[in-house]
């Protein structure tokens, strides 16, 4: 007969282990811990453990505090030739080992697709001490709720169920561990009411061209969204949703560079004189009698049934179960590291590129990252630690800016080439195509100094729902 394991376990929020027990100069004991399971008639709860320099075969048997163990150290190779035997998926984590105030802990932070799980754990020589434990206050206001009596969160239920279902606990509906599609859905359908909101003001506004912009953030935002989180949704349902906010993106694509070329030579007329100066304002009137035509046909766009079908879809997601697919139901913590964590490599990836690929191009390609990385801190700033989310979305607004100059060039630079040769401005023309080559220069030098900023801090980045001011 194995020995009796009597212990108590506690599902704690997201938190960095070495922040918190270095600020309590509290001295521990760190191991990696990777574990996995298999299932026999026999041995129906046999875990094979890579603990340090050690392998471990533990059979378990019972639920709950108290539960029979029998643990036998074995080599590595039977720990690799029992892999092939492995039930559901290999569990891996940081295991921090330290004593405090006459108890030892076991202080678990888990890695791969279940990053954003923390488990403390504690065993009792009796069923009496661990009936009668109180968590300290340190660890008390980290602690989501005692788990010692669920089943599902076992270590095992972790390994072998497929989707992971942790119930919602205390009066906020929105927590760490809420499933990811009511924090979806609740961002969805927040901003189909900006999209429609302002879609109204634009059917008697056409000329807002700060309500213009608005429209296609929020459509952006929502099309960046189903996009981030595409695994979480149908596809089906999914991908008619896209293309309906593409079409409305398509619609509004020409008046929206219409207003910004505007925006720009009103600008330029400022900084200009002389014979470039009259160049411009040739330029700008084209523009504003090309921006008549343009409110006219956005008003008749926003009065459309394209507008009110796609408003419509979005407005009843919150009725319509059949937008998510089954892996909708994973705590939100799971999903927004993931997403992170694939946003940032993205990044990299990217902006690595532009050492040997400074075409323009690959500037707004990443600036459509930034964007997408920008919209999905916004849907997941309850989930962050404060003072790191201030830093970075500070930070993202001053690359996304840059990026957006850089862009803007691009598309009336190709703009003005046109009418300059239409109009046959040929040296004046000339001249101010130079003077934006020469702005362009200096933002992409700009951006790549922020952005080595960025990345030299990414790392930190990526812990953002960990660093939790205590």
């Amino acid at each position: 007969m194995g020995s009796i394991e009597i212990e108590r376990k506690y599902l704690m929020v997201p938190f960095m282990a070495e922040k918190l027990l270095g600020e309590q100069e509290i001295e521990y004991k760190k191991e990696r811990v990777q574990q996995y399971y298999i299932s026999s008639p026999e041995e129906p709860y046999t875990r094979y453990r890579h603990k340090g320099d050690h392998y471990y075969r533990t059979v378990k048997r019972g639920e709950g505090i108290i539960r029979e163990e029998r643990e036998e150290e074995i080599d590595r190779n039977l720990f690799e030739a029992n892999l092939t035997f492995i039930v559901g998926r290999p569990v891996d984590k940081i295991r921090y080992t330290f004593d405090y105030l006459g108890d030892t802990y076991e202080l678990d932070i888990f890695a791969g697709t279940l990053r954003g799980l923390v488990y403390l754990e504690i065993e009792f020589d009796s069923f009496e001490c661990a009936h009668d434990f109180i968590l300290p206050e340190l660890f008390l206001t980290l602690c989501y709720r005692d788990v010692s009596e669920e089943g599902m969160l076992s270590n095992y239920a972790l390994s072998t169920t497929e989707h992971i279902v942790i119930e919602p606990y205390g009066d906020n509906p929105i927590q760490y561990f809420t499933p990811v599609r009511y924090v979806l859905q609740r961002a969805l359908y927040d901003w189909a009411h900006e999209i429609y909101n302002v879609s109204i003001q634009m059917g008697s506004e056409p000329n807002d061209v700060e309500a213009l912009h608005r429209f296609r953030v929020h459509m952006r935002k929502c099309r960046a969204l189903l996009s981030i989180f595409k695994d979480y949704f149908s596809q089906t349902e999914r991908k008619n949703l896209m293309a309906e906010l593409a079409g409305m993106m398509q619609a509004t694509n020409t008046k929206r560079d219409n207003d910004v070329a505007i925006i720009t030579f009103n600008e330029l007329k400022k900084e200009l004189s002389g014979s470039l100066r009259e160049a411009v304002r040739e330029l700008l009137d084209v523009f504003m009698q090309k921006d008549q035509s343009l409110s006219s046909d956005l008003m008749i766009f926003m009065h459309s049934q394209t507008i009110e079908g796609t408003i419509s879809s979005l407005l009843q997601i919150k009725d319509n179960p059949d937008i998510f697919g089954p892996d909708a139901a994973t705590p939100v913590i799971f999903a927004a590291n993931r997403v992170l964590d694939i946003q940032l490599t993205n990044i990299k990836e990217r902006a690595g590129k532009l050492k040997t690929e400074s075409i323009t191009g690959k500037y707004h390609k990443l600036r459509i990252l930034f964007k997408k990385l920008r919209y999905t801190l916004e849907i997941l700033e309850f989930l962050a630690d404060r003072k790191l989310y201030a830093k970075l979305s500070k930070r993202l607004k001053e690359l996304q800016t840059v990026l957006g100059k850089i862009h803007d060039i691009d598309v009336q630079r190709e703009d003005i080439a046109i009418l300059v040769n239409q109009l046959q401005k040929g040296e004046k023309g000339r001249k101010l195509l130079e003077k934006m080559d020469r702005d362009q220069a200096r933002l992409k030098e700009k951006f790549l100094d922020l952005y080595k900023e960025f990345d030299d801090r990414a790392a930190r980045y990526s812990d953002l729902f960990f660093l939790h001011t205590f």
